[in-house]
């Protein structure tokens, strides 16, 4: 699956989109209205059950159980 990565539309609140790439259907989203994670340009599954967010200006990788 896709996941689609929105830092740059929203202002205090992350976002990640999960989109189906064939059809273009959006599957899922996840929200963080908190804002306590920033600056995610990358998310991808590991095939464990997490969603792993990171970029390559941070010094830290997010996990996050889906």
């Amino acid at each position: 699956m896709f996941y689609w990565v929105t830092e740059w539309f929203t202002d205090t609140r992350g976002l990640v989109l999960k989109i189906d790439p064939e059809s273009g259907k959006l599957l899922d989203s996840l929200h963080d209205p908190t804002g306590r994670i920033s600056g995610i340009t990358t998310a991808i599954e590991d095939g464990k059950g997490y969603l792993l967010l990171g970029a390559d200006t941070n010094y830290y990788l997010g996990r996050v159980k889906i």
